[in-house]
């Protein structure tokens, strides 16, 4: 493929992303921990915590965590304050029962949380019910290098060093993202050619 075709087909790639308005992109799979061998509750007394760091900017489609939940509980985004997950408020949803320990998805994207790549954000988890206790799964040895799970007793926050809380996050790519994706896969793909 010569160099003006590339050329052609990244502008109109980018000037279609360009172009849409809102979401229209599928999510992609963004930072990840899905190792487990422990778990920590969380409590009207104790809220639970994972900072993230993302690597694709954009809107947050949702987040899923590995949990085992008896009844309703809090999931909100945060910004990051001095590296504990005690900042703005960005979003929040309620999640609900589970069956035992699954998988759990959180649906963000109605919430409209903008994430940006470089910044660190936190997932907490909060049980203003007062109803149990619930559970989330982690995992020590540091799995997760970019973040790390936190606690907080109501007064301040302390990080659990060397541990991650089981969780997944998908983004939907801002347009200059997805565009720079475009172009790196056709330079993939002109390279494999030669």
């Amino acid at each position: 493929m010569n160099r003006t075709r590339i050329v052609v087909i990244a502008a109109v790639f980018a000037c279609t992303a360009a172009a849409t308005d809102g979401p229209a992109w599928g999510a992609m799979l963004d930072q990840s921990q899905e190792t487990f061998n422990g778990s920590a509750s969380f409590f009207p007394a104790r809220k639970l915590a994972q900072t993230f760091a993302p690597e694709i900017g954009g809107q947050l489609d949702r987040v899923e965590l590995l949990l085992n939940c008896d009844g309703p509980y809090t999931a909100s985004i945060v910004e990051t304050s001095g590296g504990a997950p005690g900042g703005s408020v960005l979003g929040a949803v309620t999640g609900g029962a589970t069956t035992g320990s699954e998988w759990v998805p959180l649906d963000f994207l109605s919430e409209g949380v903008v994430l940006t790549v470089g910044q660190s954000y936190g997932i907490v988890l909060s049980d203003d019910q007062g109803v149990s206790s619930w559970w989330a799964y982690q995992a020590s040895g540091d799995p997760y290098a970019e973040g790390s799970s936190w606690e907080y007793d109501g007064f301040t926050w302390t990080s659990h060093v060397g541990r991650d809380t089981t969780f997944r996050t998908y983004m939907v790519p801002e347009p200059t993202t997805l565009a720079l994706l475009g172009l790196a896969a056709l330079a993939v793909r002109r390279r494999r050619r030669r």
